[in-house]
């Protein structure tokens, strides 16, 4: 522990990191802010502001500091690899700077397809995991660590070699899946809009539109302009005044000849 206690306290200064960066942003972030993302890549979970800026890095700090410690007091720690206990120090320090960048990034507005970028990072670490897996030797905190791969040196060593195979593999299969999943919302949503600041993954109005309708609605308003331009007044001719007289006369002899019916039909009674 005291060989690792200046790396300890660098990789938790980096994971509070965001809290700092969430303070200066502190004006600028609503009040409710996007903190979880389904696989389609639209917000489904939101938390307050103080519980983004404050609560998520202090959650991670602690998770980090708990799987260094774990890691630190194994009893074969010395057959952990150097690279793998480097990674075990830095990946939540990582993970604290990407999500936090993610969340503040969605809260001020910014259109970005974080299920891409998410499948890409959770790819690239499965085959860096897969890399290292084969050179791992037997301990207890890192690795599959099974009763049958701790008790036999041999089996450890190709379960390992096996695994590191598996991973890599998986971890292409992220990366190209985040990617067809990524065309395929483009594809289906072509003219997709981009969100307004603060709204819950909720899409624009215009993004609900087809080109036929924008284009229809785009004419509405030139005609609005035009008449607008166009509001002059413009005295009216002969011809509609002497029609428009007409009608008047002829609604006056209607009403006229109602009436004496009605009246006499009152008298006979």
């Amino acid at each position: 522990m005291k060989d690792y206690k200046k790396t300890i306290i660098i990789s938790t200064l980096v994971t509070l990191l965001p809290i700092l960066l969430g303070i200066i942003l502190w004006e600028k972030l609503p009040d409710s802010i996007a903190t979880h993302w389904g696989a389609d890549g639209q917000a489904n979970g939101w938390s307050n502001k103080a519980f983004a800026v404050f609560g998520l890095p202090c959650i991670l700090a602690v998770t980090h500091l708990f799987s260094v410690c774990i890691t630190l007091n194994d009893p074969k720690r010395k057959n952990i690899h150097k690279k793998p206990l480097t990674l075990t120090f830095w990946i939540m320090p990582i993970v604290s700077l990407v999500t936090s960048g993610f969340t503040y990034a969605a809260a001020l507005g910014s259109d970005m397809d974080i299920s891409l970028i998410i499948s890409i990072l959770v790819g690239v670490l499965f085959i860096i995991l897969g890399n290292y897996m084969p050179k791992l030797q037997q301990n207890y905190t890192v690795g599959i660590k099974l009763p049958w791969t701790l008790n036999s040196t041999e089996n450890w060593n190709r379960t390992h070699r096996l695994g590191g195979k598996l991973f890599i593999a998986g971890g292409v299969l992220i990366a190209v899946s985040g990617f067809l999943r990524s065309s395929d919302r483009k594809s289906a949503q072509p003219n997709a809009g981009f969100r307004k600041r603060g709204e819950r993954g909720s899409l624009s109005a215009k993004q609900n539109l087809f080109p036929a309708g924008k284009l229809l609605m785009s004419s509405c308003r030139k005609k609005v302009t035009t008449r607008r331009r166009s509001s002059t007044f413009v005295p009216p001719s002969k011809s509609c005044i002497c029609r428009d007289a007409l009608r008047f006369e002829q609604t006056q002899k209607n009403r006229s000849a109602f009436s004496k019916t009605f009246q006499s039909v009152c008298e006979g009674v």
